[in-house]
């Protein structure tokens, strides 16, 4: 059972897909017969899905989350050259960049760096306008080719910083192999050692057996996200994106758990706001700004996700959200009546349940039940 309509979304939108969209779905005409098509590798999109007349909450936080995604340009430190002898189908973290490492991270092909990449006040920039700070050599770098090694030469003499280890031959026989150990040795040194080296080269760095956040570290570039809180199980991801003066940060509780602690966004000057696309509500948030960042205290639910949005300016240093006041009416964990779809196959009489999963109920006919129930139950609520 899925703990949460947020869980799949929460998963993938931070990974640098900006929208899900619905690849298949199938053609029902008729509401007096079920669909007996079934999809074995994915999930089945119809009318007549057992969440279907439910759905419409879920995909509309699917398309606020998604339309958000999409506004402006997404913001990453590293930009991540997978090599030139395959082409990129698995876009998980690479194993060099961990999901806790707080920089954002894009992947670039060699094509990108031959020709939509250059070198301004020290960062690399697109011809689209993204901009990054390092060029991590990871995948099957190793082995590229003159006109890539070339261009790398160039942009680090420009000011540019390269992470990662010396490329020890050419994909290419019709390259000239004193021309590339020429370039490779001007730029990691003659020597083949994978030991710790940062390497001055023109107006940039080379920067050897050395790990990502290290480096940037070096380079004064602080997390664009962080938290503190939970424990060592705790994990969020994130997804940063600007529109013009607006920051768009988008976070995700991976955890089945609820989580309650302090972000921290390389955001300062503007006020942050909670937006919930699951309902739409806009919330002011608590925050202390400090060091060039701003904190914000988060309390996310099992597999929740948030969109922590920086919009206005603000001379405060610190603001503290008024909270909500309530009172305890009645418990509704127990004592449920369940009114069945007819002709479905339903239990015919069932006593009282408490809410949870159906599979976890000891009622046999209800555990094994496929289908759509209403939750029924009267309390009493006090004038005040």
């Amino acid at each position: 059972m899925q703990t949460s309509p947020q869980k799949p979304c929460g998963f993938f939108l931070p990974k640098l897909v900006p929208s899900l969209i619905i690849v298949l779905t199938y053609e029902v005409p008729r509401r007096s017969h079920m669909s007996t098509v079934k999809n074995l590798s994915r999930q089945n999109f119809t009318r007549h899905e057992t969440w279907a007349e439910q759905a419409k909450d879920w995909i509309s936080y699917v398309a606020r989350s998604s339309y958000l995604l999409q506004q402006g340009d997404y913001v990453a430190d590293i930009a991540y050259f997978y090599g030139e002898e395959a082409v990129l189908f698995n876009t998980a973290p690479p194993a060099e960049i961990p999901r806790g490492y707080g920089y954002g991270y894009d992947f670039v092909s060699a094509d990108a760096i031959l020709t939509q990449m250059s070198v301004v006040d020290g960062s690399f920039m697109t011809l689209s306008g993204m901009s990054y700070r390092v060029l991590y050599l990871g995948g099957t770098s190793e082995r590229m080719t003159l006109p890539v090694l070339r261009k790398l030469q160039k942009m680090v003499a420009a000011g540019g910083v390269v992470l990662g280890a010396k490329p020890v031959e050419t994909l290419r026989l019709t390259d000239n192999e004193l021309d590339f150990n020429r370039i490779t040795d001007a730029m990691w040194g003659s020597d083949d050692s994978r030991d710790s080296a940062v390497r001055k080269f023109g107006e940039g760095y080379v920067f050897t057996g050395t790990e990502v956040d290290m480096a940037l570290n070096k380079l004064h570039v602080p997390k664009d996200f962080d938290y503190t809180g939970g424990d060592r199980s705790t994990q969020l991801l994130f997804n940063h994106r600007k529109l013009l003066n607006t920051h768009i940060y988008f976070v995700s509780n991976r955890s089945d758990r609820p989580e309650s602690l302090d972000a921290s966004f390389r955001v300062r000057g503007k006020a942050p706001q909670l937006w919930y696309a699951d309902d739409s509500r806009i919330e002011e948030a608590s925050f202390q700004m400090a060091n060039g960042k701003t904190v914000v205290p988060l309390d996310l639910g099992s597999f929740e996700s948030i969109f922590v949005v920086f919009r206005e300016n603000t001379t405060e240093r610190s603001y503290r959200a008024g909270e909500a006041e309530g009172s305890l009416v009645a418990s509704l964990d127990e004592d449920w009546q369940l009114s069945f779809t007819p002709k479905a196959g339903a239990p015919i009489k069932l006593e009282p349940v408490s809410l949870g999963s159906w599979s976890e109920q000891k009622n046999q006919a209800l555990k094994y039940f496929s289908g759509t129930a209403s939750y029924i139950r009267e309390i009493d609520v006090p004038n005040s």
